[in-house]
């Protein structure tokens, strides 16, 4: 019991682990956000995103949540979380990059930088594969 006469949650008392709770929250919050902002977007009467694009943002939040959630666990869950993250980069970055060249009118409406930002996300996720496998072995 502590001052207050409530028992002791052991998750409650440490700080770090109610900072990675909120900090889940704000991702989970910010993806509802993001992802409601662009299906609007898409499915508008006059369209200024592509699925595409709305590929690669739903790849990019829901995996974000989901290396959160792994950090947030124990022990095999940094390796796992590189790994989404691994996905998360390429599967976005092709994402974009097609995005790009498929549909150039309407993914330079939503994002000038749409090609620029897709080839840093495979670049990004191979590096991630790169050290995945150096760390294994």
């Amino acid at each position: 019991m502590n001052t207050y006469g409530a028992a002791n949650n052991s998750f409650n008392s440490s700080k770090a682990n109610v900072a990675k709770l909120f900090m889940l929250t704000f991702l989970g919050v910010q993806g509802i956000r993001q992802l409601i902002q662009v299906n609007g977007r898409a499915n508008a009467k006059t369209p200024t995103e592509s699925r595409a694009g709305q590929v690669a943002a739903w790849m990019t939040i829901t995996m974000t949540v989901l290396i959160g959630v792994l950090l947030y666990m124990s022990k095999p869950a940094p390796v796992m979380a590189l790994a989404a993250l691994f996905i998360a980069a390429m599967g976005s970055g092709v994402a974009m990059i097609y995005d790009y060249s498929a549909n150039k009118t309407v993914a330079l409406a939503a994002e000038p930088n749409r090609l620029f930002f897709g080839i840093a996300h495979v670049i990004f996720a191979l590096l991630t594969l790169v050290y995945l496998l150096m760390s294994q072995m």
